[in-house]
């Protein structure tokens, strides 16, 4: 959980929606074309204001049986249901999406046929929850009306990452950095196309001369309506790709300065310096939620808006409509997080928008967490 204090710090900085695409161009990078377009982060307009965010609602998601979201790795909402991946826990929430009311918790850790040791990552549709465990080399599929067990399906590939395609079968990410070995052998490629039995079709984004991820990022898709946002630090920048066809991908170029494409040799420890994605972006509509570090160290969050063509701003004397960290998209919203009372009172102090009277006491209790809905304006 992050501390108040940091995040104090992200609201405070938070930020800023980014929209703005330019000049195209097409490329070829093996068996695939992709289509470039390019994002002005140093392009500073107006602050976030009503014309950009239509509305701000809250909705409280109680504790179920003692559990509380503590991460949001990855959020969906299908059929009425809000899931939440707090994959450092290896629990998956349900809720209600109107009313917040729980519905179960996966959390089936064990060592049992029906159960899985870790979860690297999770992707939902209507019928099931599909888990990546990668020390058993396993994914787990539950039923995502109840939690039930479903049944097992051995891996092809270790994975970072998943997500469903429009056929029935998955894109499974794996971030390769070097010196790092596998319990099995795979590809040196970041992206797998798999089928509903999870036999590999197509792979993109093979390791090129030597050139690996100097970092990985814990979450390394995201849903929008466009497709699968996929993010990796050997580009700088970060695709969408079609979940219809897996082959047609677009790149949206970053302009840093001095970013991680390219460079051979450099190591965790040894980032510092340049500029990458902290996580991976979140794009709604005319929107994108971008975090990256700067070559300075410092966490930036910024929001891309394309009627503006440039990137937006907490206002400094009007934070009602202020940005707070995104964890996720919903129907032509962002959503952000608060998961304490401290920080969200700090919020209110600054002019934030009030929660309803019920989620208010449910973070004054810490007995839950609130999510806030940033409806945007189209």
């Amino acid at each position: 959980m992050l501390t108040t204090n940091i995040m104090k710090n992200r609201i405070v900085k938070a930020l800023i929606m980014l929209t703005c695409m330019t000049s195209c161009t097409h490329n070829h990078n093996g068996d695939y074309n992709y289509t470039e377009e390019y994002i002005n982060l140093n392009k500073v307009t107006d602050a976030i204001t009503n014309d950009v965010v239509d509305s701000i609602s809250y909705l409280g998601l109680p504790d179920i049986n003692g559990n509380i979201p503590v991460n949001v790795n990855k959020l969906y909402v299908v059929n009425g249901t809000i899931y939440i991946g707090d994959c450092w826990r290896s629990k998956v929430f349900a809720y209600d999406r109107k009313s917040g009311v729980p519905k179960f918790v996966l959390d089936s850790r064990g060592s049992g046929p029906e159960e899985y040791l870790e979860i690297r990552s999770i992707a939902i549709d209507t019928a099931a929850i599909y888990i990546v465990d990668n020390y058993t080399q396993r994914m787990m599929v539950y039923d995502s009306n109840d939690g039930s067990y479903i049944r097992t399906m051995k891996m092809p590939v270790i994975a970072d990452d998943v997500e469903t395609l429009d056929d029935g079968g998955f894109i499974f990410a794996y971030i390769p950095m070097k010196g790092v070995k596998l319990a099995i052998d795979q590809p040196e490629s970041r992206l797998f196309v798999v089928d509903k039995d999870l036999k590999i079709h197509d792979s993109y984004q093979e390791v090129k001369d030597g050139i690996y991820d100097a970092i990985g990022q814990r979450t390394i898709f995201s849903r929008c309506d466009q497709g699968i946002v996929f993010s990796t630090a050997s580009i700088d920048g970060f695709f969408i790709i079609d979940p219809k066809d897996p082959s047609k991908q677009t790149l949206i170029r970053l302009p840093f300065t001095n970013g991680l494409e390219g460079k051979r040799d450099v190591v965790p420890d040894e980032i510092s310096g340049y500029q990458h994605l902290s996580s991976v972006p979140y794009v709604c509509g005319d929107n994108i939620y971008i975090s990256y570090t700067s070559d300075k160290g410092y966490g930036e969050s910024v929001l891309w808006n394309s009627r503006y063509n440039g990137i937006l701003q907490n206002s400094s004397d009007d934070l009602s409509k202020a940005l707070i960290p995104i964890v996720g998209t919903y129907d032509g919203c962002l959503i952000g997080m608060v998961d304490d009372y401290e920080t969200y009172s700090y919020m209110i102090e600054q002019g934030f928008a009030k929660a309803p009277d019920n989620v208010s006491q449910l973070l004054k209790d810490g007995s839950g967490i609130a999510l806030v809905f940033y409806k945007m304006k189209k």
